[in-house]
């Protein structure tokens, strides 16, 4: 494959999902300063004081007006490259067993998620600092009904059209591995957390895959049960109960998803060494996509974001 072109195809889907979260962020931001100088102009301040961030922030309905002032400019895009025929495209039938099978490797590297915090935990607290606030922030729960919505359902679809649908659909005419690549990582850099980063990558690969083989519409589907019912309903259910039980809960849920995604693994082995030998994208390529330019910024603006959460104990 020509690098010059590669080159411009990846840098300029990058510019565009660069340019969505800014205006996703600047317009999140604008309304949360907005709801903030309204409240504080309307009750007294020792009162705001008592009411919660998110409630006086509007968060969760800032976020939303922010998403959608993105995705309006990547609407945008997509007309002028025509992607919208590539966005709905279906191709195989999805099966009841082949649905449960995938989305238990989604939910299997939840498991691995929470292992991987508590080993780097245990890392950087040997060398004083931690990365606690970034594990709360990536498990915390909705606490006003903005926010819930904005979590289980506008979140969710809005990243599976902006990573499964505009930068999967953009790339693939450069294959299908290389375009599964780079979705995936942009999805996890994106969340400028390093521990809930590695774990979007890992379900980026997973989306990525059901995206082409299957459809868009079946991601969205994963991430709405994932964000609605084993997060949010899921936490509030076992929050009642004392921690070894919610431990116990969560353990016994996601370790039930990890050993049917063990024996998918198991027994799927040859077909997914198959598709990956006729898909992977070359070493020279990945290293080309991933060095742009646009890339390289949108990771060093997300990085700079994720170290912010590594504090001194």
């Amino acid at each position: 494959m020509d690098r010059k072109y590669l080159r411009k195809s990846v840098g300029k889907t990058a510019r565009d999902v660069f340019l969505y979260n800014l205006i996703m962020i600047a317009v999140a931001t604008a309304v949360m300063v907005f709801n903030l100088n309204r409240a504080l102009s309307q009750i007294q301040l020792d009162a705001a004081s008592q009411i919660q961030g998110e409630e006086i922030l509007g968060a969760g309905a800032a976020s939303i007006i922010g998403v959608c002032a993105g995705l309006f400019y990547l609407t945008w895009r997509s007309k002028k490259k025509q992607l919208y025929p590539k966005i709905r495209m279906r191709n195989q039938e999805m099966t009841g067993v082949r649905f449960l099978q995938l989305f238990s490797l989604f939910m299997a590297c939840q498991l691995l998620f929470q292992i991987g915090a508590v080993g780097a935990e245990g890392i950087l607290n040997h060398w004083g600092y931690t990365l606690s606030a970034q594990v709360e922030s990536a498990s915390a729960l909705s606490s006003t009904l903005g926010m819930f919505f904005y979590t289980a359902f506008v979140g969710p679809v809005a990243e599976e059209m902006v990573f499964r649908g505009f930068v999967l659909r953009s790339l693939q005419p450069l294959g299908k591995g290389l375009a599964i690549l780079v979705s995936a990582v942009l999805f996890g850099v994106m969340h400028g957390n390093f521990i809930q980063g590695f774990f979007a990558i890992g379900v980026g690969f997973i989306l990525g895959y059901v995206a082409v083989e299957y459809s868009m519409g079946w991601c969205v589907l994963m991430h709405i049960l994932n964000n609605l019912v084993f997060s949010e309903l899921l936490g509030k259910v076992i929050g009642r109960y004392s921690q070894g039980t919610q431990a116990l809960v969560n353990f016994a849920v996601m370790g039930s998803f990890f050993v049917i995604a063990l024996v998918t693994a198991v027994k799927k082995k040859e077909q997914i060494r198959n598709w990956w030998r006729q898909n992977r994208p070359a070493g020279r390529e990945c290293l080309s996509a991933l060095t742009t330019g646009w890339i390289l910024l949108f990771f060093l603006l997300e990085f700079l974001t994720a170290f912010q959460g590594i504090q001194r104990i």
